[in-house]
């Protein structure tokens, strides 16, 4: 079973940030999971709300938004006074500071998602990344896009409610909330040629139990913790 850093290293850095991703390669995760979203002037940026208030204290929208309008924020500050001054970064930006770990990024797609599965797909060629990465998101419409674009990338369905009896087979994963997984879910999957990911998993008897389930990965808040508990 494959544990994956929620939003790189959440529990002891700022999520996505390169802090963040930096700290979970240093605590060996097996993937890195970010959340990407799109600015006005087209840029793939790391943030997984809508809008800048909680993490940056500005309310504005990341749509409207330029590049250079976010290169002004601090993103660090909140988490605690050692981050203050950690900026939002691009996707490609994260990717370098990946170092190679396998990257689950997710597209927040509630606003133009076509137009972001399209981006992320452009960085992920030019960085070489397309073969270490996994492009997961709750819009089976804009999956279905990014799989028709390239049959060869892996993607996933995100979800957080009940599952439908029969299960998406064009993606790679389905990755559900904890609490969705029974003992059924990963045969109903893997009949349907898809791994299950387990979200938000930070209790390591749970953990556990989802690996004798079967389950293929977990997202986690702290890697490291999580491994040593296993």
């Amino acid at each position: 079973m494959r544990i994956v850093a929620h939003r790189g290293c959440s529990a002891v850095a700022p999520e996505n940030t390169l802090a963040a991703i930096r700290r979970a390669v240093e605590a060996g995760a097996d993937g890195i999971e970010v959340d990407v979203r799109l600015t006005r002037d087209g840029a793939v940026v790391l943030l997984h709300d809508p809008d800048l208030l909680r993490t940056a204290g500005d309310p504005r929208p990341v749509a409207r938004c330029t590049l250079l309008d976010l290169a002004a924020l601090d993103v660090g500050r909140w988490f605690g006074p050692d981050f203050a001054g950690e900026p939002i970064p691009t996707l490609d930006a994260a990717i370098a500071a990946a170092n190679g770990v396998p990257m689950d990024i997710e597209l927040k797609a509630e606003v133009a998602g076509i137009r972001l599965a399209d981006r992320v797909l452009e960085v992920l060629r030019t960085a070489g990344a397309l073969d270490r990465c996994w492009i997961t998101s709750s819009d089976l419409g804009v999956l279905t896009h990014v799989a028709v674009s390239d049959p060869s990338v892996r993607t996933g369905w995100v979800v957080d409610g009940p599952l439908p009896v029969e299960l998406p087979t064009r993606l790679r994963c389905v990755c559900v909330a904890e609490w969705l997984v029974d003992a059924d879910l990963p045969g109903r999957a893997a009949a349907a040629g898809l791994e299950v990911w387990a979200w938000t998993v930070n209790d390591a008897a749970r953990a556990r139990e989802l690996r004798e389930m079967g389950v293929a990965a977990v997202i986690t808040d702290d890697p490291e913790r999580l491994r040593h508990g296993l």
